[in-house]
């Protein structure tokens, strides 16, 4: 078994438990109620990124939703 298929066996859990988290935020870009969801969801994506080692991770505010970069 390779290395990549291993480490997915090994953390699946735990993949499976953060993407329930990002899913139960109602980030729900047509609806202008939830554009502090929106938000939250960006900071959370942001967060990932850089928690696995992306170094130049942002978020740009724009007139509508903010872009993670």
């Amino acid at each position: 078994m390779s290395a990549a298929a291993t480490y997915v066996r090994e953390n699946r859990d735990r993949h499976l438990e953060e993407l329930k988290e990002v899913l139960r935020i109602p980030s729900v870009s047509t609806d202008p109620a939830r554009a502090g969801e929106v938000k939250r969801a960006s900071g959370w994506v942001a967060a990932r990124l850089k928690r696995a080692g992306c170094t130049r991770t942002e978020v740009f505010e724009t007139k509508r939703h903010p872009i993670v970069y």
